[in-house]
Protein backbone atom coordinates (compact mmCIF):
# COMPACT_ATOMS: atom_id res chain seq x y z
CA UNK A 1 0.00 0.00 0.00
CA UNK A 2 3.11 2.30 0.53
CA UNK A 3 4.04 1.90 -2.76
CA UNK A 4 0.81 2.20 -4.26
CA UNK A 5 0.10 6.00 -2.17
CA UNK A 6 3.66 6.88 -2.54
CA UNK A 7 4.40 6.38 -6.02
CA UNK A 8 7.53 4.23 -4.69
CA UNK A 9 7.95 0.49 -6.41
CA UNK A 10 10.52 -0.10 -3.80
CA UNK A 11 8.25 -0.21 -1.14
CA UNK A 12 6.76 -3.08 -2.61
CA UNK A 13 10.02 -5.39 -2.85
CA UNK A 14 9.45 -6.72 0.60
CA UNK A 15 5.93 -7.78 -0.40
CA UNK A 16 7.63 -9.40 -3.64
CA UNK A 17 10.00 -11.45 -1.57
CA UNK A 18 7.47 -12.87 0.76
CA UNK A 19 5.16 -13.72 -1.99
CA UNK A 20 7.60 -15.28 -3.56
CA UNK A 21 8.58 -16.97 -1.12
CA UNK A 22 5.27 -18.94 -0.11
CA UNK A 23 5.15 -19.40 -4.15
CA UNK A 24 8.63 -21.76 -3.82
CA UNK A 25 7.11 -23.64 -0.02
CA UNK A 26 3.83 -23.54 0.51
CA UNK A 27 3.11 -26.89 -1.06
CA UNK A 28 5.73 -28.57 1.21
CA UNK A 29 4.25 -26.93 4.77
CA UNK A 30 3.14 -30.13 6.86
CA UNK A 31 -0.45 -29.83 7.59
CA UNK A 32 -1.31 -28.18 11.18
CA UNK A 33 -3.61 -30.38 13.46
CA UNK A 34 -7.21 -28.89 13.67
CA UNK A 35 -9.14 -28.87 15.50
CA UNK A 36 -10.87 -26.73 13.18
CA UNK A 37 -10.42 -28.04 9.94
CA UNK A 38 -6.50 -28.42 8.62
CA UNK A 39 -3.94 -25.69 7.72
CA UNK A 40 -0.15 -25.41 6.77
CA UNK A 41 0.51 -22.53 7.46
CA UNK A 42 -1.93 -22.28 10.98
CA UNK A 43 -3.10 -25.05 12.80
CA UNK A 44 -6.34 -24.85 11.23
CA UNK A 45 -8.40 -24.27 8.08
CA UNK A 46 -10.33 -21.54 10.29
CA UNK A 47 -7.17 -20.10 10.71
CA UNK A 48 -5.26 -20.55 8.03
CA UNK A 49 -8.73 -18.93 6.09
CA UNK A 50 -8.49 -15.78 7.22
CA UNK A 51 -4.48 -15.50 6.99
CA UNK A 52 -5.00 -16.66 3.21
CA UNK A 53 -7.45 -13.64 3.01
CA UNK A 54 -4.92 -11.08 4.22
CA UNK A 55 -2.43 -13.00 2.07
CA UNK A 56 -4.95 -12.35 -0.82
CA UNK A 57 -5.18 -9.01 -0.29
CA UNK A 58 -1.50 -8.02 -0.35
CA UNK A 59 -0.95 -10.17 -3.41
CA UNK A 60 -3.66 -7.97 -5.16
CA UNK A 61 -1.57 -4.99 -4.13
CA UNK A 62 1.55 -6.10 -5.37
CA UNK A 63 1.02 -7.45 -8.45
CA UNK A 64 1.03 -4.63 -9.59
CA UNK A 65 5.12 -4.86 -9.33
CA UNK A 66 5.65 -8.09 -10.52
CA UNK A 67 6.87 -10.17 -13.52
CA UNK A 68 3.77 -12.24 -15.11
CA UNK A 69 6.20 -15.09 -13.97
CA UNK A 70 6.44 -14.01 -10.86
CA UNK A 71 2.02 -13.85 -10.37
CA UNK A 72 1.80 -16.79 -12.24
CA UNK A 73 3.97 -18.46 -9.60
CA UNK A 74 1.94 -17.17 -6.70
CA UNK A 75 -1.42 -18.25 -8.22
CA UNK A 76 0.24 -21.65 -8.71
CA UNK A 77 2.49 -22.30 -5.85
CA UNK A 78 0.41 -20.16 -2.94
CA UNK A 79 -2.82 -19.58 -4.08
CA UNK A 80 -4.55 -22.52 -5.46
CA UNK A 81 -2.72 -24.90 -3.43
CA UNK A 82 -4.10 -23.08 -0.65
CA UNK A 83 -7.77 -22.93 -1.47
CA UNK A 84 -7.17 -26.63 -2.09
CA UNK A 85 -6.02 -26.88 1.54
CA UNK A 86 -8.90 -25.37 2.94
CA UNK A 87 -11.85 -26.39 0.66
CA UNK A 88 -11.14 -29.96 1.80
CA UNK A 89 -13.29 -28.84 5.48
CA UNK A 90 -16.82 -28.63 5.68
CA UNK A 91 -18.63 -27.46 8.83
CA UNK A 92 -22.44 -27.25 7.54
CA UNK A 93 -24.28 -23.88 8.72
CA UNK A 94 -21.61 -22.36 11.02
CA UNK A 95 -18.79 -19.14 11.42
CA UNK A 96 -16.31 -21.18 10.48
CA UNK A 97 -17.79 -22.31 7.34
CA UNK A 98 -18.51 -18.60 6.29
CA UNK A 99 -15.07 -18.20 6.38
CA UNK A 100 -14.13 -20.83 4.35
CA UNK A 101 -16.94 -19.05 1.69
CA UNK A 102 -15.14 -16.01 1.62
CA UNK A 103 -11.33 -17.90 1.43
CA UNK A 104 -13.21 -19.59 -1.76
CA UNK A 105 -14.83 -16.50 -3.27
CA UNK A 106 -12.06 -14.30 -3.04
CA UNK A 107 -9.20 -17.13 -4.50
CA UNK A 108 -11.92 -17.58 -7.57
CA UNK A 109 -12.09 -13.65 -8.39
CA UNK A 110 -8.47 -13.16 -7.76
CA UNK A 111 -7.75 -16.71 -9.99
CA UNK A 112 -10.88 -15.85 -12.39
CA UNK A 113 -11.59 -19.01 -11.65
CA UNK A 114 -15.58 -19.49 -11.73
CA UNK A 115 -16.13 -22.74 -10.25
CA UNK A 116 -14.25 -21.54 -6.61
CA UNK A 117 -16.56 -18.55 -6.75
CA UNK A 118 -19.42 -20.73 -7.39
CA UNK A 119 -18.03 -23.16 -3.87
CA UNK A 120 -18.32 -19.89 -1.56
CA UNK A 121 -21.09 -18.39 -3.28
CA UNK A 122 -23.97 -21.17 -3.60
CA UNK A 123 -24.72 -24.62 -2.83
CA UNK A 124 -25.65 -26.02 0.00
CA UNK A 125 -23.25 -24.89 2.28
CA UNK A 126 -22.51 -21.29 0.21
CA UNK A 127 -22.83 -17.67 1.40
CA UNK A 128 -26.35 -17.63 0.37
CA UNK A 129 -27.34 -20.65 2.51
CA UNK A 130 -25.36 -19.42 5.10
CA UNK A 131 -27.47 -16.28 5.32
CA UNK A 132 -30.79 -17.74 4.57
CA UNK A 133 -30.21 -20.59 7.17
CA UNK A 134 -27.88 -19.14 9.88
CA UNK A 135 -29.46 -15.44 10.04
CA UNK A 136 -32.38 -15.83 12.72
CA UNK A 137 -35.24 -13.53 11.55
CA UNK A 138 -34.37 -10.94 14.39
CA UNK A 139 -30.57 -10.28 12.61
CA UNK A 140 -28.94 -12.52 15.26
CA UNK A 141 -26.28 -15.54 14.02
CA UNK A 142 -28.27 -18.69 15.51
CA UNK A 143 -25.50 -19.70 17.61
CA UNK A 144 -26.87 -16.49 19.85
CA UNK A 145 -23.00 -15.72 21.29
CA UNK A 146 -22.48 -12.14 20.49
CA UNK A 147 -19.13 -13.49 20.24
CA UNK A 148 -19.67 -15.84 17.30
CA UNK A 149 -22.15 -12.93 15.92
CA UNK A 150 -19.77 -10.77 15.60
CA UNK A 151 -17.17 -13.23 14.24
CA UNK A 152 -19.70 -14.38 11.56
CA UNK A 153 -20.06 -10.69 11.13
CA UNK A 154 -16.66 -10.42 9.78
CA UNK A 155 -16.53 -13.53 8.08
CA UNK A 156 -19.05 -11.99 5.66
CA UNK A 157 -18.60 -8.56 5.70
CA UNK A 158 -15.35 -9.83 3.80
CA UNK A 159 -17.13 -11.95 1.38
CA UNK A 160 -19.37 -9.15 0.67
CA UNK A 161 -16.92 -6.43 0.01
CA UNK A 162 -15.28 -8.96 -2.12
CA UNK A 163 -18.27 -9.92 -4.52
CA UNK A 164 -19.32 -6.01 -4.29
CA UNK A 165 -15.56 -5.58 -5.85
CA UNK A 166 -16.77 -7.64 -8.71
CA UNK A 167 -20.30 -6.50 -9.23
CA UNK A 168 -22.33 -8.38 -6.45
CA UNK A 169 -24.67 -7.02 -4.16
CA UNK A 170 -23.79 -9.70 -1.16
CA UNK A 171 -24.51 -6.95 1.07
CA UNK A 172 -28.25 -7.09 0.32
CA UNK A 173 -29.23 -10.92 0.43
CA UNK A 174 -31.98 -11.84 2.53
CA UNK A 175 -31.47 -10.85 6.26
CA UNK A 176 -27.99 -9.34 5.76
CA UNK A 177 -29.29 -5.70 6.66
CA UNK A 178 -30.16 -6.87 10.50
CA UNK A 179 -27.94 -8.56 10.69
CA UNK A 180 -25.73 -5.42 11.80
CA UNK A 181 -27.82 -4.17 14.05
CA UNK A 182 -29.07 -6.86 15.75
CA UNK A 183 -26.87 -6.27 19.19
CA UNK A 184 -28.73 -3.00 19.41
CA UNK A 185 -32.05 -4.96 20.17
CA UNK A 186 -30.52 -7.37 22.68
CA UNK A 187 -28.47 -5.18 24.64
CA UNK A 188 -28.96 -3.43 28.06
CA UNK A 189 -29.80 0.19 28.40
CA UNK A 190 -26.29 1.27 28.85
CA UNK A 191 -25.02 -0.51 25.60
CA UNK A 192 -23.35 -3.78 27.46
CA UNK A 193 -24.76 -6.96 25.60
CA UNK A 194 -25.55 -10.05 27.44
CA UNK A 195 -23.24 -12.76 27.36
CA UNK A 196 -25.12 -15.92 26.01
CA UNK A 197 -23.60 -19.31 24.86
CA UNK A 198 -19.88 -19.49 24.39
CA UNK A 199 -18.34 -16.20 24.89
CA UNK A 200 -16.48 -14.48 27.21
CA UNK A 201 -18.44 -12.29 29.88
CA UNK A 202 -19.50 -8.77 28.58
CA UNK A 203 -18.09 -5.75 29.32
CA UNK A 204 -17.68 -3.40 26.52
CA UNK A 205 -20.71 -1.97 24.79
CA UNK A 206 -21.84 -3.10 21.41
CA UNK A 207 -18.76 -2.24 18.93
CA UNK A 208 -19.08 -0.24 16.39
CA UNK A 209 -17.31 -2.32 13.24
CA UNK A 210 -20.76 -3.68 12.63
CA UNK A 211 -22.81 0.05 13.19
CA UNK A 212 -20.53 1.64 10.54
CA UNK A 213 -20.72 -0.98 7.89
CA UNK A 214 -24.67 -0.41 9.00
CA UNK A 215 -24.50 3.14 8.09
CA UNK A 216 -22.34 2.77 5.18
CA UNK A 217 -24.13 0.06 3.32
CA UNK A 218 -27.83 0.97 4.34
CA UNK A 219 -27.67 4.32 5.73
CA UNK A 220 -29.45 2.72 8.90
CA UNK A 221 -30.68 6.13 10.93
CA UNK A 222 -30.50 3.39 14.39
CA UNK A 223 -26.92 2.79 13.89
CA UNK A 224 -26.25 6.23 13.01
CA UNK A 225 -27.64 7.38 16.20
CA UNK A 226 -26.09 4.62 18.10
CA UNK A 227 -22.63 5.80 16.91
CA UNK A 228 -22.72 9.46 17.83
CA UNK A 229 -23.89 7.53 21.13
CA UNK A 230 -20.56 5.68 21.42
CA UNK A 231 -18.34 8.14 19.88
CA UNK A 232 -19.93 11.27 22.28
CA UNK A 233 -18.61 8.73 25.16
CA UNK A 234 -15.45 8.48 24.20
CA UNK A 235 -15.07 5.25 21.69
CA UNK A 236 -12.47 5.70 18.80
CA UNK A 237 -13.21 6.15 15.88
CA UNK A 238 -10.53 4.20 14.02
CA UNK A 239 -10.50 1.38 11.38
CA UNK A 240 -9.55 -0.16 7.93
CA UNK A 241 -13.33 0.18 7.67
CA UNK A 242 -13.64 3.57 8.29
CA UNK A 243 -10.54 3.97 5.48
CA UNK A 244 -12.56 2.47 3.16
CA UNK A 245 -16.08 3.69 4.22
CA UNK A 246 -16.21 6.35 6.74
CA UNK A 247 -18.08 9.35 6.10
CA UNK A 248 -19.30 12.10 8.33
CA UNK A 249 -22.16 10.67 10.49
CA UNK A 250 -25.56 12.94 10.58
CA UNK A 251 -26.70 15.22 13.06
CA UNK A 252 -30.08 13.42 14.30
CA UNK A 253 -32.02 12.47 17.41
CA UNK A 254 -30.46 10.65 20.20
CA UNK A 255 -30.37 7.43 20.37
CA UNK A 256 -33.30 5.60 22.47
CA UNK A 257 -32.74 1.76 23.56
CA UNK A 258 -35.18 -0.05 22.71
CA UNK A 259 -38.36 -0.63 24.26
CA UNK A 260 -39.91 -4.47 25.22
CA UNK A 261 -39.40 -6.70 22.66
CA UNK A 262 -39.86 -9.92 21.74
CA UNK A 263 -36.92 -11.33 19.97
CA UNK A 264 -38.71 -14.62 18.73
CA UNK A 265 -35.80 -15.27 16.10
CA UNK A 266 -33.43 -16.05 18.92
CA UNK A 267 -36.13 -16.95 21.53
CA UNK A 268 -35.37 -14.04 23.84
CA UNK A 269 -38.25 -12.21 25.62
CA UNK A 270 -36.91 -8.68 26.77
CA UNK A 271 -38.46 -6.52 29.45
CA UNK A 272 -37.46 -2.71 29.46
CA UNK A 273 -38.69 0.42 31.20
CA UNK A 274 -36.56 2.79 29.69
CA UNK A 275 -33.82 4.83 30.96
CA UNK A 276 -30.18 4.15 31.10
CA UNK A 277 -30.84 2.68 35.17
CA UNK A 278 -34.45 1.78 33.86
CA UNK A 279 -34.82 -1.88 34.40
CA UNK A 280 -34.04 -4.88 31.90
CA UNK A 281 -35.53 -8.39 32.35
CA UNK A 282 -34.32 -10.98 29.55
CA UNK A 283 -36.59 -14.08 29.60
CA UNK A 284 -34.24 -17.08 27.07
CA UNK A 285 -36.63 -19.54 25.75
CA UNK A 286 -36.18 -20.25 22.46
CA UNK A 287 -32.86 -21.18 19.75
CA UNK A 288 -30.72 -23.27 21.63
CA UNK A 289 -27.27 -22.18 19.28
CA UNK A 290 -25.62 -25.38 18.07
CA UNK A 291 -22.70 -26.57 19.26
CA UNK A 292 -22.23 -23.18 21.66
CA UNK A 293 -25.71 -23.64 23.11
CA UNK A 294 -25.83 -23.58 26.85
CA UNK A 295 -28.18 -25.83 28.81
CA UNK A 296 -30.27 -22.70 30.38
CA UNK A 297 -33.46 -23.27 28.88
CA UNK A 298 -36.12 -20.35 30.62
CA UNK A 299 -32.65 -18.30 32.44
CA UNK A 300 -33.67 -14.96 33.75
CA UNK A 301 -31.09 -12.42 32.61
CA UNK A 302 -31.25 -9.02 34.64
CA UNK A 303 -30.51 -5.55 35.01
CA UNK A 304 -31.18 -2.98 37.26
CA UNK A 305 -29.79 0.42 39.08
CA UNK A 306 -27.83 1.19 36.38
CA UNK A 307 -25.57 -1.95 35.95
CA UNK A 308 -25.98 -6.16 35.39
CA UNK A 309 -27.42 -7.75 38.30
CA UNK A 310 -27.97 -10.96 37.23
CA UNK A 311 -26.03 -12.34 34.12
CA UNK A 312 -25.59 -15.13 31.90
CA UNK A 313 -21.51 -15.79 32.61
CA UNK A 314 -20.64 -17.05 29.37
CA UNK A 315 -17.80 -18.56 29.60
CA UNK A 316 -14.36 -19.15 29.71
CA UNK A 317 -11.46 -20.66 27.69
CA UNK A 318 -12.51 -23.93 26.02
CA UNK A 319 -9.54 -25.83 27.20
CA UNK A 320 -10.13 -25.16 30.96
CA UNK A 321 -12.16 -27.77 32.68
CA UNK A 322 -14.60 -24.95 34.02
CA UNK A 323 -16.06 -24.70 30.35
CA UNK A 324 -17.30 -27.60 30.61
CA UNK A 325 -18.02 -28.69 34.57
CA UNK A 326 -19.56 -25.11 35.25
CA UNK A 327 -20.30 -22.37 33.16
CA UNK A 328 -21.68 -25.06 30.25
CA UNK A 329 -24.03 -26.62 32.95
CA UNK A 330 -27.63 -25.74 33.87
CA UNK A 331 -26.40 -24.76 37.19
CA UNK A 332 -24.44 -22.22 36.77
CA UNK A 333 -27.48 -20.48 34.75
CA UNK A 334 -29.85 -18.27 36.63
CA UNK A 335 -32.71 -21.39 35.81
CA UNK A 336 -34.10 -24.84 37.31
CA UNK A 337 -32.17 -27.86 37.17
CA UNK A 338 -33.94 -31.24 37.94
CA UNK A 339 -32.35 -33.76 39.51
CA UNK A 340 -28.85 -31.49 39.76
CA UNK A 341 -28.37 -32.87 35.96
CA UNK A 342 -27.81 -31.05 32.43
CA UNK A 343 -31.17 -29.83 30.51
CA UNK A 344 -31.30 -31.16 27.16
CA UNK A 345 -30.74 -28.98 24.37
CA UNK A 346 -34.10 -28.27 23.07
CA UNK A 347 -35.96 -25.33 21.94
CA UNK A 348 -38.75 -23.74 24.06
CA UNK A 349 -42.07 -21.54 22.98
CA UNK A 350 -43.50 -18.12 23.93
CA UNK A 351 -46.54 -18.39 25.61
CA UNK A 352 -47.29 -14.38 25.84
CA UNK A 353 -45.81 -11.16 25.33
CA UNK A 354 -47.85 -7.75 26.91
CA UNK A 355 -46.62 -4.35 26.58
CA UNK A 356 -48.31 -1.65 28.63
CA UNK A 357 -47.29 1.97 30.08
CA UNK A 358 -46.93 1.11 33.27
CA UNK A 359 -45.63 -2.59 32.78
CA UNK A 360 -44.12 -5.26 30.54
CA UNK A 361 -44.54 -9.10 30.86
CA UNK A 362 -43.72 -12.57 29.37
CA UNK A 363 -44.02 -16.31 30.08
CA UNK A 364 -42.58 -19.36 28.47
CA UNK A 365 -42.51 -22.74 28.50
CA UNK A 366 -40.16 -25.96 28.08
CA UNK A 367 -41.51 -29.46 27.46
CA UNK A 368 -37.92 -31.11 26.38
CA UNK A 369 -35.36 -29.61 29.09
CA UNK A 370 -36.00 -33.08 31.26
CA UNK A 371 -38.06 -35.55 30.39
CA UNK A 372 -41.48 -35.62 31.65
CA UNK A 373 -40.75 -32.61 32.98
CA UNK A 374 -42.88 -28.88 32.31
CA UNK A 375 -41.00 -25.67 33.10
CA UNK A 376 -42.57 -22.70 32.63
CA UNK A 377 -41.58 -19.01 34.10
CA UNK A 378 -43.55 -15.77 33.94
CA UNK A 379 -42.56 -12.36 34.65
CA UNK A 380 -43.63 -8.99 34.98
CA UNK A 381 -41.44 -5.75 34.94
CA UNK A 382 -42.65 -1.95 36.60
CA UNK A 383 -39.80 0.81 37.36
CA UNK A 384 -39.56 -0.36 40.67
CA UNK A 385 -39.86 -5.00 40.87
CA UNK A 386 -39.28 -7.82 38.89
CA UNK A 387 -42.33 -10.29 39.63
CA UNK A 388 -41.16 -13.81 38.78
CA UNK A 389 -43.13 -16.54 38.56
CA UNK A 390 -41.52 -20.10 37.95
CA UNK A 391 -43.73 -23.29 37.71
CA UNK A 392 -42.55 -27.02 37.76
CA UNK A 393 -44.37 -30.07 36.78
CA UNK A 394 -43.57 -33.57 36.98
CA UNK A 395 -44.45 -37.19 36.91
CA UNK A 396 -42.51 -38.23 39.91
CA UNK A 397 -40.63 -36.54 42.95
CA UNK A 398 -36.85 -35.32 42.18
CA UNK A 399 -34.41 -32.47 43.42
CA UNK A 400 -35.82 -29.31 41.86
CA UNK A 401 -33.26 -26.77 42.54
CA UNK A 402 -33.57 -22.83 41.33
CA UNK A 403 -30.44 -20.67 41.34
CA UNK A 404 -29.31 -17.44 40.65
CA UNK A 405 -26.31 -15.47 41.42
CA UNK A 406 -25.97 -11.60 41.36
CA UNK A 407 -23.35 -9.10 41.39
CA UNK A 408 -22.56 -7.68 44.87
CA UNK A 409 -21.88 -9.35 48.22
CA UNK A 410 -24.98 -11.83 49.75
CA UNK A 411 -26.84 -10.87 52.94
CA UNK A 412 -30.20 -12.66 54.28
CA UNK A 413 -31.60 -12.80 57.85
CA UNK A 414 -32.09 -16.48 57.73
CA UNK A 415 -29.77 -18.11 60.52
CA UNK A 416 -27.78 -20.14 57.81
CA UNK A 417 -25.58 -22.53 58.84
CA UNK A 418 -22.34 -24.34 57.27
CA UNK A 419 -23.40 -27.18 55.18
CA UNK A 420 -20.86 -30.03 54.95
CA UNK A 421 -23.36 -32.09 52.48
CA UNK A 422 -21.49 -34.04 49.45
CA UNK A 423 -21.77 -32.30 46.21
CA UNK A 424 -24.07 -34.43 43.98
CA UNK A 425 -21.59 -34.28 40.74
CA UNK A 426 -18.52 -32.38 39.44
CA UNK A 427 -20.35 -28.95 38.88
CA UNK A 428 -22.25 -28.75 42.26
CA UNK A 429 -18.72 -29.57 43.57
CA UNK A 430 -17.86 -25.77 42.43
CA UNK A 431 -20.67 -24.67 45.26
CA UNK A 432 -18.10 -23.78 48.19
CA UNK A 433 -18.53 -22.34 51.55
CA UNK A 434 -21.56 -23.70 51.62
CA UNK A 435 -24.31 -22.20 54.07
CA UNK A 436 -27.80 -23.35 54.09
CA UNK A 437 -31.27 -24.06 56.23
CA UNK A 438 -34.36 -25.09 55.95
CA UNK A 439 -37.79 -23.32 55.98
CA UNK A 440 -41.33 -23.00 54.98
CA UNK A 441 -41.51 -19.14 55.56
CA UNK A 442 -41.14 -16.58 52.94
CA UNK A 443 -37.47 -14.99 53.59
CA UNK A 444 -35.15 -12.82 51.81
CA UNK A 445 -32.01 -12.23 50.49
CA UNK A 446 -30.00 -9.21 49.13
CA UNK A 447 -27.28 -8.13 47.41
CA UNK A 448 -25.15 -5.10 47.60
CA UNK A 449 -23.46 -3.04 45.29
CA UNK A 450 -21.73 0.20 44.89
CA UNK A 451 -25.18 1.18 43.05
CA UNK A 452 -27.75 0.00 45.38
CA UNK A 453 -28.99 -2.61 46.44
CA UNK A 454 -31.09 -5.76 44.80
CA UNK A 455 -33.60 -7.03 47.51
CA UNK A 456 -34.94 -10.50 46.84
CA UNK A 457 -38.00 -12.32 48.46
CA UNK A 458 -39.27 -15.63 47.76
CA UNK A 459 -42.70 -16.84 48.83
CA UNK A 460 -42.51 -19.48 51.62
CA UNK A 461 -43.56 -23.13 50.33
CA UNK A 462 -42.75 -26.55 53.08
CA UNK A 463 -39.17 -28.28 53.15
CA UNK A 464 -37.41 -25.56 51.16
CA UNK A 465 -33.84 -26.00 51.53
CA UNK A 466 -32.20 -22.49 51.02
CA UNK A 467 -28.12 -22.49 50.18
CA UNK A 468 -26.27 -19.90 49.89
CA UNK A 469 -22.57 -20.43 48.18
CA UNK A 470 -19.24 -19.47 46.75
CA UNK A 471 -19.36 -19.95 43.20
CA UNK A 472 -17.20 -19.03 40.02
CA UNK A 473 -18.67 -15.82 38.48
CA UNK A 474 -17.21 -14.46 35.72
CA UNK A 475 -14.08 -15.52 34.12
CA UNK A 476 -11.27 -14.22 35.96
CA UNK A 477 -13.54 -12.58 38.64
CA UNK A 478 -13.42 -13.78 42.59
CA UNK A 479 -16.30 -16.28 43.21
CA UNK A 480 -19.84 -14.86 43.42
CA UNK A 481 -22.34 -14.85 46.16
CA UNK A 482 -24.88 -17.49 44.82
CA UNK A 483 -28.08 -18.80 45.99
CA UNK A 484 -29.48 -22.57 44.97
CA UNK A 485 -33.09 -22.86 46.18
CA UNK A 486 -34.16 -26.87 46.42
CA UNK A 487 -37.32 -28.18 47.11
CA UNK A 488 -38.30 -32.29 46.68
CA UNK A 489 -41.25 -32.62 45.23
CA UNK A 490 -42.84 -33.53 41.59
CA UNK A 491 -44.55 -30.28 41.48
CA UNK A 492 -43.81 -26.53 42.62
CA UNK A 493 -43.97 -22.94 42.20
CA UNK A 494 -41.14 -20.36 43.32
CA UNK A 495 -42.86 -17.10 43.30
CA UNK A 496 -40.41 -14.33 43.73
CA UNK A 497 -40.24 -10.50 43.81
CA UNK A 498 -37.01 -8.37 43.23
CA UNK A 499 -36.85 -4.80 43.83
CA UNK A 500 -34.36 -2.13 42.65
CA UNK A 501 -33.55 0.06 45.71
CA UNK A 502 -31.30 2.75 46.19
CA UNK A 503 -28.58 2.71 48.54
CA UNK A 504 -31.24 4.46 51.54
CA UNK A 505 -34.09 2.40 50.27
CA UNK A 506 -35.30 -0.54 52.71
CA UNK A 507 -37.94 -2.04 50.32
CA UNK A 508 -41.20 -2.53 50.05
CA UNK A 509 -43.15 -5.53 52.25
CA UNK A 510 -44.32 -8.11 49.94
CA UNK A 511 -47.68 -10.40 50.56
CA UNK A 512 -48.38 -13.64 48.58
CA UNK A 513 -52.11 -14.73 49.29
CA UNK A 514 -55.34 -15.77 47.19
CA UNK A 515 -53.26 -15.98 43.21
CA UNK A 516 -52.09 -12.38 43.71
CA UNK A 517 -48.76 -10.17 45.10
CA UNK A 518 -49.06 -7.69 47.22
CA UNK A 519 -45.63 -5.32 47.13
CA UNK A 520 -46.30 -2.39 48.82
CA UNK A 521 -49.34 -0.86 47.57
CA UNK A 522 -49.43 -2.43 43.93
CA UNK A 523 -51.01 -5.75 43.43
CA UNK A 524 -50.17 -7.91 40.66
CA UNK A 525 -52.50 -10.69 39.66
CA UNK A 526 -50.28 -14.31 39.31
CA UNK A 527 -50.38 -16.09 36.00
CA UNK A 528 -53.83 -18.39 35.52
CA UNK A 529 -54.63 -21.13 33.29
CA UNK A 530 -56.35 -18.91 31.30
CA UNK A 531 -53.90 -16.02 31.05
CA UNK A 532 -50.33 -17.03 31.23
CA UNK A 533 -49.22 -13.47 32.00
CA UNK A 534 -49.01 -11.55 35.29
CA UNK A 535 -51.04 -8.39 35.53
CA UNK A 536 -50.58 -5.18 37.25
CA UNK A 537 -54.15 -4.70 38.72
Amino acid sequence: MAAHLSGKPEYAAFSRRILGWYAKNYRDFPEGRGPAGKGRVMSQSLTECSWLLSAMDAADLTFAYMTEAEKRAVEVGFIEPGVQQISRFRFGIHNIQCWHNACMAAAGYFLGDPAWVARGNEGNLGFRSQVEKGILKDGLWYERSLGYHNYTVSALVRHCEIARNNGEPFHMVGRMPKLFTAPLQLAFPNLVPPSLNDQGYSRGQVGTFALEMAWAWYQDPTAASALRKRYAEGAPRKGLHLLKYGSDLPDGEQYVSPGSVDMSGAGLAILRRGGVRGPCAMLEYGEHGGGHGHPDKLQLILYGLGQVLCPDLGTTGYGVPLHREWYKTTASHNTIAIGAGKQRSTTGKLLGFRKEAAYSAAAAESTGAYPDWRLRRHLLLTDGFLVDVFAVQGKKTDTIDWSLRAAGTATTPLALKPDASKPENKTYGYLKEKRSITTGEQWQCSWQTKRGTLLLTIAGAPDTRITLAKAPGPAGDDPWDTLQVRRQTASTQFVAVYQFLASEDKGQPVRVAGGKIQIGSTTVRLPTAEDPLPVLE
